[in-house]
């Protein structure tokens, strides 16, 4: 009798992760505790910002809505923290955030100022925009999965030197500085690119509680939208 033999090729043996040395994570990873240093830069969304002009302009008093509209502009972070943990970080950050005024609106009132919708350039509104520098202090919740992928989601709370100018064309140039109270969240995705190196895209939303500005009263809460691309640096 014959007896048939079947000979499989020999298959490369699969690696085997169920006793793989933690501390070999650590070395492709970087140090998960200690200081962090990020920086990021992105697109900023300002939502229009309205209120009541309540004010006082070459010894007459207004008392007029006003609504302005801006165009995208730009957000650059610097940010110095501490990761307590795997998945806690804390710290302080600031920010530049620029958005030009594209358009303003001035609703019917008894002043002289004439009522409707005025555009960058022209000679009623001239050029403006919305400079924000946040001071905030915040706090970070990442995911610690294994691997080089990270999401995370915070928050932050603080002030932001907030300057808001119009040229008015060189007639009547306006121009306010003004602290307000802010808050701020934050959501996103790092990866580890090298050991204690990470990229991150991320988003931010940046809120004053109820804005002042010099010489024109309280206006509603402002809400400006970032979506940036940044480096973080763990130490």
């Amino acid at each position: 009798a014959s007896t048939n033999s079947v000979v499989s090729p020999e298959q490369p043996a699969k690696m085997d992760y169920t006793d793989a040395d933690p501390a070999k994570f650590d070395e492709q990873l970087g140090p998960m505790e200690g200081f962090c240093f990020r920086t990021a830069v992105g697109v900023a969304f300002q939502q229009p910002l309205s209120g009541r002009f309540n004010g006082v302009v070459d010894d007459v008093q207004y008392n007029d809505y006003v609504k302005f509209i801006f165009q995208p502009g730009i957000r650059y972070d610097i940010e110095t923290q501490y990761n307590v943990t795997n998945w806690f970080r804390t710290g302080l950050e600031t920010a530049f955030v620029y958005n030009q005024i594209h358009s303003s609106y001035v609703g019917p009132s008894d002043s002289d100022i004439p009522s409707g919708s005025v555009y960058n350039g022209s000679t009623r509104l001239g050029n403006g925009g919305l400079f924000q520098i946040p001071v905030l202090y915040s706090a970070t919740f990442r995911f610690p999965f294994d691997g080089p992928i990270q999401g995370y989601f915070g928050g932050g709370v603080g002030a932001d030197w907030s300057i808001l100018q119009i040229s008015s064309g060189g007639n009547n140039p306006y121009t306010s500085y003004h602290w307000n109270w802010a808050w701020q969240l934050t959501a996103g995705v790092s990866y580890t690119i090298m050991a204690g190196l990470d990229l991150d895209v991320g988003y931010k939303l940046l809120s004053m509680v109820n804005p002042n500005f010099q010489d024109a009263g309280q206006f509603k809460a402002s809400y400006n939208h970032t979506a940036e691309i940044g480096l973080a640096w763990r130490f």
